[in-house]
């Protein structure tokens, strides 16, 4: 009896890949598709200020940590050491299609609830993320990376085993979850401890497969960088609540509601100069602004003192005030009210070939064509058709139904991009609508396992089938 309780479970956990597979497939041929013509409109790419810095890394070989290095090494790399950058692009799309197409296969081979499909395309196929899918920066492949690992997680835990494939897609997302923004910190080391911890052997077995691969990568990739050079992650957060709390007003001259301990490690010529140029969403016009006080080229002795003098005697002090200021921060981020990154100009430090390639082509496409005007309308009502609050609302759903249904790892998905709105909403230095970008996908979670639907047989007769014909067969076994 044994053997054919085996038999059956393998069986049908073949039929069960074997039509994800197929989904699949599909998919990543329609993503793929329907990007290639986004490419043809915005080629060679979308490029900001930090794009051109990373380009300039790779192209004179001098790969700091003032921006995460493992995104120059991937840029390094796809582009074969920066002579084909466009290459670069095609690989982060690559990657992101495959990300996807995965998620959507889940969903039809899982029988995800139709309007959790709806919501996932309608998401997908909005201009802004066919804009952040050929963004040269960071934050895209950080953000598809962390959807990627959850809804791995959820999709094994939902089926109750861990093909080969589900281990090179957490293989391949865990290092860019992990390293290419600094908050990922407090991402995948946590997601490895709680799936170890309350999702049994499978669990264990991602945890190790995430360890293992991010720790040769990162490894690897930090051998000749110039670690003496790295971003402060809270020094740009801190610099913008000093410059904020130096404005005068009303019974408040410049700098006085700021500790005198602050005033001097910072200077007054400094405070004075940040009050007047001062802007609420971001901290750049302090920081590196011509006319404005350079507080971002501080030494970093000095940028240490003013974090440890503003946390001792100016936090507590101005805690209504900051905490004002960070939900303000939060909110421009969610509404996207941050500056607009143009799809068709080249920022002035981009490589000379590439930004004459771009302006070319942004000339000629700005605005032309169904996909020109699509982008045109989509940028200009970006308020709400990139809103992020969005995804925060569906997250906080499917948080209380997975609470009232005690379901573990919906509830391990969710609790994971709190933390990552967390962090957003404590040192978070500009409203960038990047920063919260994993929040606008984090919808698609409900495509690997949807709980807004009940997991029974009428709804999910694979996973049932999986689920049932694996407990036999261990229960079988012992």
């Amino acid at each position: 009896m044994a053997p054919s309780i085996l038999t059956a479970a393998r069986a049908d956990m073949f039929q069960g890949e074997r039509e994800l597979a197929i989904w699949w497939v599909g998919f990543a041929l329609l993503f793929g598709l329907y990007f290639l013509a986004w490419w043809m409109h915005l080629r060679p790419g979308v490029f900001s200020y930090d794009s051109g810095h990373f380009l300039q890394e790779v192209l004179t070989g001098d790969i700091t940590n003032r921006k995460p290095f493992l995104y120059a090494r991937f840029i390094e790399l796809t582009s074969l050491g920066g002579r084909f950058f466009p290459l670069t692009l095609f690989a982060q799309a690559a990657i992101i299609v495959a990300f996807l197409s995965r998620i959507f296969a889940m969903a039809f081979s899982g029988r995800a609830h139709p309007i959790s499909i709806a919501l996932g395309a309608i998401l997908v196929l909005n201009p802004y993320v066919a804009n952040m899918v050929f963004y040269v920066q960071n934050d895209v492949l950080f953000c598809f990376a962390i959807i990627a690992i959850l809804a791995e997680t959820v999709w094994v835990c939902r089926r109750g085993h861990a093909s080969l494939i589900s281990w090179v897609i957490i293989a391949v997302a865990s290092p860019m979850a992990f390293a290419f923004r600094e908050n990922g910190l407090l991402f995948l080391p946590v997601w490895c401890l709680l799936v170890a911890v309350f999702l049994g052997r499978d669990g264990r077995v991602l945890a190790g497969v995430a360890i293992v691969t991010t720790v040769v990568v990162y490894g690897i990739a930090s051998l000749g960088v110039d670690r003496s050079r790295t971003a402060d992650l809270m020094f740009p957060a801190v610099i913008h609540e000093v410059a904020r709390l130096a404005q005068g007003g009303y019974r408040h001259e410049v700098g006085s509601r700021l500790s005198n301990e602050t005033r001097e490690v910072v200077g007054d010529e400094r405070l004075r100069s940040a009050a007047r140029i001062y802007w609420p969403l971001y901290w750049d016009t302090v920081g590196f602004f011509r006319d404005g006080p350079n507080l971002g080229y501080l030494p970093q002795d000095q940028r240490t003192r003013i974090v440890r003098s503003f946390l001792r005697h100016d936090l507590a002090p101005n805690l209504p005030s900051v905490a004002g200021h960070r939900v303000e921060m939060l909110a421009g981020a969610l509404l996207a009210r941050a500056e607009h990154v143009d799809p068709y100009t080249a920022p002035d430090n981009l490589h000379g070939p590439l930004k004459v390639w771009k302006d070319r082509q942004g000339l000629a496409y700005r605005g032309k064509g169904w996909l020109g005007q699509l982008n045109e309308v989509s940028a200009r009502s970006r308020s709400w058709t990139w809103n992020a609050a969005l995804g925060v609302a569906v997250l906080m759903v499917i948080t209380l139904v997975a609470l009232w249904r005690r379901d573990r790892v919906t509830l391990i998905a969710a609790a994971l991009l709190w933390l990552q709105l967390g962090v957003v909403l404590a040192v978070a230095p500009s409203a960038e609508y990047r920063y919260v970008f994993m929040l606008y996908l984090a919808p698609l979670i409900l495509l690997a396992g949807d709980p807004l639907s009940r997991f029974d047989s009428n709804t999910r007769p694979l996973a049932r089938g999986l689920t049932t014909a694996h407990g036999q067969a261990r229960s079988a076994r012992t």
